[in-house]
């Protein structure tokens, strides 16, 4: 199924990242339905870029990982320097130079991309359940992402402190996830417990908030540590589509729950306001014990030849970090 769909994603590289620019004008709009609708819209035909992460080749398919949690960690670092506002929609000179910025980017990368490594090889799948299974877990680190690594007060305005400098603890955290991401101990079961035990420790009214907000930090490091094993395992055991489409369906349920835990009396009645008012908290903890679904280790992989893997990120990762952190 989607051979077609996906076969056009990998052959023409350039006009799939040049589309999604079509979301950025969005500011130089007249109406706000007219700048939802833009947003929206570019959204809409940018979900494929991620799909063809998926589908490159093992090399492409990294440094493609690698992308994802740089551009996050400069997204979130680029809010902190313009006080959480998204600088591409500063103003409109902001704005048309994203949209400069992106076509370059666009038409660099989609040069770039040789013809053998998008002719991808699917290998064959072990278990249907791997495929709701990996994006149950996806679809929730796909979520916790959005929602507490794209702005640097989330964790801070928790717990009543001050976004600075918390904010600043935070993006360090990030680079601590993104540096440790190819250690070992990152695939661990007791990476994730500890990760799975500050939720609660995070948002516990009994520990100070200074205490508190340590376990904030490591749930920070932890959360960008697993992108990097997330998509490798998720493009190596599981069917694509179906699993980045359950992802989307958890990624849009874990949207709602928010959404009803803080506008609880505006939500339609008897859809659960009164149950779901003032559980971010406990939403928040069930997303982050759900994330350890998303990366696996195979019977093959234990038992057969462990192939040497570098255990700190490639040198072009840590020059862009270096200049993401100047910047």
């Amino acid at each position: 199924y989607f051979t077609f769909f996906r076969r056009w994603i990998i052959n023409y590289p350039t006009l799939l990242h040049l589309l999604p620019l079509i979301g950025i004008p969005s500011l130089l709009m007249t109406t706000l339905r007219d700048r939802t609708l833009l947003v929206c819209l570019g959204t809409l035909v940018g979900m494929p870029i991620h799909w063809l992460a998926f589908w490159l080749r093992g090399n492409r398919r990294e440094q493609a990982a690698w992308a994802w949690v740089l551009s996050l960690i400069a997204f979130t670092s680029s809010r902190f320097a313009f006080s959480t506002i998204v600088p591409l929609w500063w103003d409109k000179y902001t704005t048309i130079l994203g949209i400069v910025v992106g076509t370059i980017a666009a038409v660099v990368l989609g040069r770039t991309l040789k013809v053998e490594e998008r002719d991808v090889i699917v290998p064959e799948k072990p278990s249907t359940m791997l495929d709701y299974i990996f994006g149950l877990g996806f679809g929730s680190l796909l979520f916790l992402s959005h929602w507490v690594l794209s702005a640097h007060g989330i964790f801070a305005r928790w717990i009543d402190l001050d976004p600075f400098p918390v904010g600043i603890l935070m993006l360090l955290s990030m680079v601590l996830g993104l540096v440790i991401s190819n250690q070992p101990f990152v695939r661990s079961w007791s990476w994730y417990f500890i990760a799975c035990v500050s939720g609660p420790a995070l948002i516990c009214p009994l520990l100070p908030n200074k205490i508190a907000i340590i376990f904030g930090f490591i749930i920070i490091c932890y959360l960008t540590s697993i992108w990097n094993v997330s998509i490798k395992d998720l493009s190596t055991y599981a069917r694509i589509v179906r699993s980045l489409a359950v992802s989307g369906i958890v990624y849009l349920f874990g949207n709602l729950a928010v959404i009803w835990s803080v506008a609880y009396c505006f939500v339609p009645p008897g859809t659960g306001g009164p149950f779901m008012r003032e559980r971010s908290g406990q939403v928040f903890c069930i997303f982050l014990t759900l994330v350890g679904l998303t990366y696996y280790k195979s019977p093959q992989e234990k038992t057969g030849k462990k192939k040497i893997q570098p255990v700190w990120p490639p040198k072009k990762v840590l020059i862009v970090l270096v200049v993401i952190l100047l910047l």
